[in-house]
């Protein structure tokens, strides 16, 4: 699947959304799965948003796997954008 151009301008409205009413756990893990995929731009958008509104007490809460998927996306992605 690739990502339409409306997707990508809906983002600011994703993260009012998700600054309103929260993400579980449960949207994370399905956000990050895309990450190796054509549409991994959804697990970047994801590991973005909790850089910079999770706490770390939050992240821990994460199954291990999918933790080790947003470490590895902060790591080869966001360190760069930094």
């Amino acid at each position: 699947m690739t990502l339409s151009i409306e997707w990508f301008n809906q983002s600011e409205a994703r993260h009012a959304r998700w600054d309103n009413a929260g993400l579980s756990l449960c949207d994370v893990e399905q956000a990050l799965q895309h990450y190796g995929s054509d549409d991994f731009p959804i697990a970047l958008e994801m590991a973005e948003y909790l850089f910079g509104c999770w706490s770390a007490r939050r992240i821990a809460m994460l199954p291990i796997n999918t933790r080790d998927t947003l470490f590895d996306i902060w790591d080869k992605h966001l360190t760069k954008t930094l």
